[in-house]
């Protein structure tokens, strides 16, 4: 019995340790739509930081499930153009929303329609993979990159 609280103590931080290192956001926000949205700050390229739309947990500690244990979006999604940070110190900033990651909204089914505003550049990789209720999505002039299977199962 000695013996085997140790292991239980050592098998549970390694748990929490797995989901912390899953996490896949900087920060989350409420779209105009009501819906909790997860964003990474970015830099790449500019001087000046953007944010790219994330799934809340890596794909690799999922199961293939970016959203385990989050709500997922649902209904109609109203992607915002930019986005209030505020850091550690109190620092505002707005941010403006420029791509949707790789498995952004991946098997978001219950999305019905999505707007995506003319900051958006970029749309990853199998973003809207399984989104089977979509039945509408605006997808603007600014969109000049559109990543494989983005819509796949849609």
């Amino acid at each position: 019995m000695k013996k085997t609280i140790p292991i239980l103590i050592a098998m549970l931080l390694g748990f929490s340790t797995a989901w912390a290192q899953s996490r896949n956001y900087d920060f989350y926000s409420d779209a105009p739509s009501g819906q909790t949205l997860y964003y990474r700050i970015n830099t790449t390229g500019t001087s000046y930081p953007y944010a790219t739309i994330v799934a809340p947990l890596t794909m690799s500690n999922t199961y293939n499930n970016p959203w385990r244990d989050f709500n997922k979006p649902s209904g109609d999604l109203v992607i915002p153009d930019s986005v209030l940070y505020v850091d550690d110190y109190g620092l505002r900033i707005w941010l403006p929303v420029t791509s949707i990651d790789d498995n952004a909204f991946d098997w978001c089914s219950g999305l019905t329609s999505i707007n995506i505003p003319n900051s958006v550049t970029s749309i990853g990789n199998s973003a809207f993979d399984g989104c089977s209720g979509l039945t509408s999505i605006n997808i603007p002039n600014s969109v000049t990159s559109i990543g494989n299977s983005a819509f796949h199962d849609c």
